[in-house]
């Protein structure tokens, strides 16, 4: 009887010990510099964009400019709404991206985002 309630108490202290580090994933803050200037169109949407502006991000949707935080991890690019949110707008992984499009998950709906415009920085690009 002694035996059996110390294997229980020793399988129940395995499993609330388990080290789920490895299970978490790390974002941190993306530096948007390097897609300043561009405005992808989502698709399949009702003119619905992302624009990357001087640092900031935009989701531009029915006359409205709604800021979004982007975050990266080692896969690809997360879009939040709030700094801290903990499920994300939208997700992207990196091997998905093309030169003019890139596929991905945005409002819980598989998309693909279209590269509209790009603002050239200087006269000399």
């Amino acid at each position: 009887m002694l035996q059996k309630k110390i294997i229980l108490f020793s399988i129940i202290l395995m499993f609330f010990c388990k080290d789920n580090s490895k299970n978490e994933i790390l974002f941190q803050k993306f530096d948007t510099s390097k897609f300043d200037g561009m405005k992808w169109k989502i698709l399949p949407s009702n003119n619905e964009y992302i624009s990357f502006e001087k640092d900031k991000t935009f989701h531009l949707k029915e006359n409205q400019k709604i800021l979004l935080y982007v975050c990266e991890d080692n896969r690809g690019l997360r879009f939040q709404v709030h700094e801290y949110d903990t499920t994300p707008l939208g997700y992207f992984l990196f091997i998905e991206k093309s030169q003019s499009s890139w596929g991905g998950v945005f409002d819980d709906k598989v998309v693909r985002l279209e590269l509209l415009t790009e603002i050239r920085k200087s006269i000399l690009e």
